[in-house]
């Protein structure tokens, strides 16, 4: 077994507890705002997740979760999504009605970092991992993420056959799609 089929292994076995964990903490339904018809722009500086990982670079880039199903077409409510950056849990939601996530802050490297010719210069990457109620686990690994730009990360869910109770399906190279 390797470090990251056991690091997949700790994420699912807790998933359960961590979505139990976060709709206890959760404001009721009551407070919450209601949902716009037409989705806001993000402000330009969105609060960033309370488990955010201590900033190893210079700058932040924006990270945003799709989940839907039958090939894209469906938003999927009420999954869970969990980003990783290695062992350390840097954002933790809930989808929305729309399938959505909110819009996490997180630590990337400065965009000046990409227009110098440096051959070392890397994004951060960070690990998605999505779970909901009778659909396969999705575990996108070494999404990139890049300072200044806001980034979405399809997943699509796909329903869980009748006698199978839980199956994961791993993604190593899971880039989001640019938003701007």
């Amino acid at each position: 077994m390797n470090e990251f089929s056991d690091f997949s292994d700790r994420i699912a076995a807790s998933s359960a507890e961590l979505l139990n964990l976060y709709r206890q903490n959760r404001p009721p339904e009551a407070e919450k705002p209601p949902v716009a018809e037409t989705p806001k722009p993000p402000s330009p500086k969105p609060t960033p997740p309370v488990n955010t990982v201590v900033p190893e670079f210079s700058s932040v880039g924006y990270l945003q979760v799709q989940t839907t199903a039958a090939e894209m077409s469906v938003p999927v409510a009420g999954a869970l999504v969990v980003v990783t950056a290695g062992d350390r849990l840097v954002a933790l939601g809930e989808t929305d009605q729309s399938g959505l996530s909110d819009l996490w802050t997180l630590p990337a490297p400065d965009p000046l970092d990409f227009e110098r010719p440096d051959p070392t210069a890397l994004p951060a990457f960070y690990s998605v991992a999505v779970y909901a109620d009778g659909y396969a686990s999705v575990l996108n690994r070494q999404v990139p993420l890049y300072g200044s730009v806001k980034s979405m990360q399809e997943v699509n869910l796909i329903p869980l056959p009748e006698a199978v109770s839980d199956l994961e399906y791993i993604f190593t190279t899971g880039a989001p799609v640019d938003l701007q």
